[in-house]
C-alpha cells in the first residue's frame, strides 16, 4: 500500500517574518490566524518561528489571508519526513526533476512557471501571474517617495523596503507605509528588528519593484547603482522640493552649528543631507541654487549643509517635513531663541 506523503515549504527567514507581520497587521493575535486555518495556536507559534516546516496547502492559505499570493516563492518544497535520510533523498530527487533545483534564480523561476501551471490546470484563480498594482501619475506625492526611497530605500527581486530608527522615526514609518498603499494599492507591513532600535517598512510585489525601477530608483546597491534625481522630478520645481522633503526626512537632520570666531563664540542652527552618492549630492546642491537657496558642498563630510538662518526658515516655510523629529527639533531650537530662527 503506497502512502502520499504531504509536502512541505521551507521560506527564508526574512519571508517567514514578512508573512507572519502581514498576518498580524490584518487579524491580529496568533489565535485568529490559527483558527482561520484550522491549527492550534502552538502549531503556528512553531511555523512562525521555523521550528517545524509547514504544509503547502496552509502556506497558500496563509499567502492568501495575507494578500502575498505568488509572492513568497518557498526556497525548497520538500515531502513529509524530508529529514529523513532515504525519504530526503527521493524527495530531493522527486522536487529536482520536477522543478529544476530551487537554490538558483533559474531553479525557482522553473519552479513557480510549473506551479503556475499547475494551479491554473486546476482552475485556481489566484495563480494568473503577477498580481497588478496602481500605477500613479506623476506627482508630488509619487516625488516625495521617490525621495525618500533614494534616501533610506532598497530595491530586492521582489520587495521595496525602507529601514529607519524605530525609536525617534516611528511616525514617519507609518507615514511611509500609509504611501505605498496610496500610491499603488499595496499593503507596507512593519518589520521590528531585535536589539536594533531599527524597524523596516516592507512592501512585497515584484511589480511593485519594477515600477519603482522604472520611475528612477536603481535595483540592489543603489550606491553602486548611481542614484540620481529622475529627469521627470528636476523638470518640475514643485516636484523637486517634494524630492527634496521625502530625501531630507530620511538622510537630513537639524543640528546645532557651533563656531568660534575671534575667540568668541557663536551657535546657530544648521541643516544638513549626507549621502555616499556622488551624483546625487551635487544634484542636490544644485536643486537648492536653482531653487533660491544658498547650499554649501562639501566632500569630507559628504554632506550638503544650508546654514543661513532665513534659507532655512524658508525651508520649513516652503518645502517642510513629514517627518515630527525635524519638526520637533526645529521647534525646539526656535522656542530656545524666543521664536527666531
Amino acid at each position: 500500500m503506497e502512502i502520499e506523503l504531504s509536502m512541505r515549504v521551507k521560506l527564508s527567514d526574512y519571508d517567514r517574518s514578512g508573512l507572519f507581520s502581514s498576518l498580524q497587521n490584518k487579524l491580529g493575535i496568533l489565535d485568529a490566524i490559527a483558527a482561520h486555518v484550522g491549527v492550534s495556536r502552538r502549531t503556528l507559534s512553531d511555523w512562525r518561528k521555523g521550528k517545524f516546516l509547514m504544509p503547502i496547502e496552509t502556506f497558500e492559505k496563509l499567502a492568501d489571508l495575507a494578500k502575498l499570493s505568488g509572492e513568497i516563492s518557498p526556497l525548497e518544497i520538500l515531502p513529509e519526513f524530508w529529514n529523513a535520510p532515504n525519504s530526503a533523498r527521493k524527495g530531493a530527487l522527486a522536487r529536482i526533476k520536477l522543478y529544476g533545483s530551487l537554490g538558483t534564480p533559474e531553479g525557482r523561476r522553473k519552479g513557480g512557471l510549473t506551479a503556475v501551471k499547475t494551479h491554473r490546470k486546476n482552475g485556481n484563480s489566484r495563480f494568473t501571474g503577477l498580481k497588478k498594482i496602481h500605477e500613479p501619475e506623476h506627482s508630488e506625492q509619487l516625488a516625495e517617495f521617490m525621495g525618500i526611497m533614494m534616501g533610506d530605500g532598497h530595491l530586492a527581486e521582489r520587495q521595496a523596503s525602507m529601514c529607519t530608527n524605530s525609536l525617534t522615526d516611528i511616525q514617519h514609518a507609518h507615514f511611509v507605509a500609509e504611501m505605498f498603499q496610496e500610491l499603488f494599492d499595496v499593503k507596507a507591513v512593519l518589520i521590528f528588528k531585535k536589539n536594533q532600535n531599527a524597524v523596516e517598512i516592507i512592501a512585497s510585489s515584484t511589480a511593485l519593484v519594477d515600477h519603482i525601477h522604472k520611475l528612477g530608483m536603481p535595483r540592489g546597491d543603489k550606491i553602486a547603482g548611481g542614484i540620481s534625481i529622475p529627469v521627470w522630478i528636476s523638470q518640475d520645481e514643485d516636484y523637486q522640493k517634494a524630492f527634496l522633503r521625502g530625501l531630507f526626512d530620511t538622510d537630513g537632520c537639524i543640528y546645532l552649528d557651533k563656531h568660534i570666531i575671534k575667540g568668541k563664540t557663536y551657535r546657530n542652527i544648521g541643516w544638513t543631507i549626507t549621502s555616499y552618492a556622488d551624483t546625487l549630492r551635487a544634484e542636490v546642491h544644485e536643486t537648492l541654487r536653482t531653487l533660491g537657496f544658498s547650499p554649501t558642498l562639501t566632500d569630507p563630510h559628504l554632506s550638503v549643509f544650508l546654514r543661513r538662518k532665513h534659507d532655512i526658515r524658508r525651508y520649513f516655510e516652503e518645502i517642510g517635513t513629514h517627518n515630527d523629529k525635524h519638526r520637533n527639533r526645529y521647534q525646539s531650537f526656535l522656542d530656545q531663541r524666543g521664536g527666531v530662527a
